[in-house]
Formats: structure tokens, C-alpha cells, sequence
């Protein structure tokens, strides 16, 4: 494939390598775009690259980024869409820095952030990864604001609560504790592993793997990134595609229970009827739904019954599979309560 590249950067600088590659990928962002790269630019620890990779943009992307002279900034033009995995592998190849950023192109980043978690791994060598807190807010045209209330409650209630490099392992087998744009890696790691070609769970894949491979993640523990909720991002519009992928990615804990197992779903909401879509159509059989809230119990989703969670000590060689988003860490404290164990009884999805 022909890939056109605008590469703008100070002769000066050549011999000297950049301590952090920042890396991000965008694709049809004319709205934000700047208003992120305004807040890299404003940095405090200033000795960085900032390769930006356009994904076949066909908005004003390019040209907002090409307005922009700052000899930091190396613009590569895709002429077509790959993907978010492709664009993010594409720019890690071009990284030099000790240490990569990984940035989303339409928000907006504490001018410490590159500071703080450069001096956390300088400090931590045996840290690979290092995440910061996050907050949400809406684009300004958001319709769901339900969705935006649920995304702050998942990020305050998980995300952000899972700190040390113990913690972020475990939960790792549940969901992933960690958003991809607040993160800084050793280069020589992330360069390792790469990012698969995907166009959403990119992420998730990467941290999965590195952490079974024993590689440990951190925490700078501020509010270091502003996350920007849309109508169109991936996880709102290609949404069976995202959370298919994690099954992809978790198949080596989730076969095992689902073939041992007879398997109920707890959570019978969206979600739960989400996740019973995508197991069946890789063959997996599901007994029906378990949820606490007693109007759903008696009803019937897709054929499938929804009981009481007093089922679980009334049949034999029970298996489960959490479906329930917010609900899931007092879901799994009721299971492990009744003698369930993780990856044996039951996984988180």
C-alpha cells in the first residue's frame, strides 16, 4: 500500500532521540482534533515526538493537523481507513522514544501527564505500563446521556478504583481496568507485542497478553485525561463487534468453563442478551439468565428463563458468566460467598 507521509521536524533534533514517542491515531476528528493536540503541545515535560497517523480521514482532519507548526508533530496520511489497531501498530513502528503515550484524538490531557508518569517509570523499572485516572464528559451533541452517566459510574466504581500492579492483573481476567489513552509504555515493550489489527479491542489485547506474560502495569493516581463520550465512537456504533472481540481475546478462560459447565448469565439486562448472542453463535449453550431484580425473574429472554440467584445452590455443576456491568463486583463477592471460584465456576465477562 502506498502510504504518504508528511514528516515535520528540526534538523536540530535528529541526533538526539525524543525521551517519549506520543502516538495517535485519528480518523474524520475535525471537531476535536485540535483541541487535543493543543493539549499535548501545551505539555509541561516538553522532549517528545508526536506521530500522528491520519486513517484515511475524509473530513478536514488533515488539514486542521498540517495548520499546526510545531516541529514535535510527524504526520503520516493513510490513504484509506485500516483501523484503529493498524493506524496505533503503524505509529509504534515509527516511535523512538523510550517510552510511547498512546493518545485519543478527541481529548483532552493534564499538561503534567507526561511528566508524571515519566518520572513514575524512571522511579518504577519494574513497571512496564503506567495508566492514570480518567474522567468522562459529553461532546456537547451527546443524546444518550444515560450512556455517559454509566460509562462515570463504571470508571469510578472500577476503573479508576484498580491501582497496583496485583490488582490490575486480576481484573484483567474480568474486564480491562485500564483506558488505552491514559497510558505511557516502555517502548521496547509495546514494540514487542504490537498492536493487533483490529478495529476495536486493540487494547484490551495488548494489556491481556502483556500481562500473562508477567509484565506489570501501574498507576499515577490523578486525574490526568479528560475522556470525550460521542454519538460515534466505536463502542457506541460497532458495539457487537467490540464485545465479540473480548470473547476472542478471552477464549483461553472462557472455553473451558463453557464446555465443562452448564452456563447461566448473570445479568438479564442489554448487556446479558449481548453476550448470549455471542456466545451461541460460537456454539456455546446457555441455560438461561440469573438476575436479583425480581421483576425480571419469571420472564423470558430469547426463549431463556431468568431465575432467582437461589438456583445457584439448587442444581449441580453450575457455571457462570457475569454479565452485569455495574452490578459485577457485588455479584462476584455473592458468588465466591457460595463457595463459586474464578475461572473455575465462574468468569467475569
Amino acid at each position: 500500500m502506498n502510504i504518504k507521509a508528511n514528516v515535520k521536524y528540526d534538523l536540530k533534533r535528529v541526533s538526539k532521540l525524543p525521551i517519549i514517542s506520543a502516538i495517535m491515531p485519528v480518523y474524520n476528528s475535525e471537531r476535536f482534533v485540535g483541541e487535543t493536540i493543543d493539549s499535548i503541545l501545551n505539555q509541561s515535560f516538553t522532549d517528545f515526538e508526536f506521530i500522528i497517523v491520519n486513517d484515511g480521514s475524509t473530513d478536514k482532519t488533515k488539514k486542521i493537523i498540517e495548520s499546526y507548526n510545531d516541529d514535535r508533530i510527524k504526520l503520516y496520511n493513510l490513504e484509506i481507513n485500516r483501523g484503529v489497531g493498524y493506524a496505533s501498530n503503524f505509529a509504534v513502528e515509527k516511535a523512538q522514544g523510550k517510552y510511547i503515550a498512546r493518545i485519543d484524538s478527541d481529548d483532552i490531557y493534564h499538561k503534567d501527564k507526561f511528566l508524571l508518569q515519566k518520572e513514575f517509570l524512571d522511579k518504577n523499572p519494574e513497571i512496564d505500563l503506567v495508566k492514570s485516572l480518567f474522567d468522562y464528559f459529553g461532546d456537547g451533541k451527546l443524546r444518550d446521556i444515560n450512556r455517559l452517566n454509566g460509562l462515570a459510574s463504571v470508571a469510578e466504581n472500577y476503573t479508576n478504583k484498580i491501582i497496583n500492579s496485583n490488582e490490575i492483573a486480576e481484573k484483567l481476567l474480568w474486564a480491562s481496568p485500564i483506558s488505552n489513552n491514559t497510558t505511557m509504555i516502555r517502548s521496547q515493550v509495546l514494540k514487542k507485542f504490537g498492536y493487533k489489527d483490529m478495529r476495536c479491542g486493540e487494547d484490551y489485547h495488548l494489556f491481556y497478553n502483556m500481562s500473562k506474560k508477567g509484565h506489570k502495569m501501574g498507576t499515577v493516581s490523578q486525574y490526568l485525561t479528560k475522556m470525550r463520550v460521542s454519538n460515534n465512537s466505536i463502542t457506541a456504533t460497532r458495539k457487537f463487534e467490540c464485545y465479540e472481540s473480548f470473547y476472542t481475546i478471552k477464549k483461553d478462560i472462557m472455553d473451558p468453563i463453557c464446555i465443562s459447565k452448564n452456563i447461566y448469565l448473570w445479568g438479564a439486562g442489554s448487556f446479558g442478551l449481548l453476550v448470549y448472542e455471542i456466545l451461541t453463535k460460537y456454539g456455546h449453550k446457555i441455560e438461561g439468565f440469573i438476575d436479583s431484580d425480581k421483576s425480571k425473574q419469571g420472564q423470558s429472554i430469547s426463549g431463556l428463563t431468568v431465575y432467582d440467584p437461589s438456583i445457584l445452590t439448587s442444581c449441580e455443576n453450575i457455571g457462570v458468566i457475569v454479565t452485569s456491568q455495574p452490578g459485577r463486583v457485588g455479584i462476584v463477592k455473592e458468588l465466591e460467598g457460595k463457595g463459586y471460584s474464578h475461572l473455575k465456576d465462574f468468569v467475569v465477562y
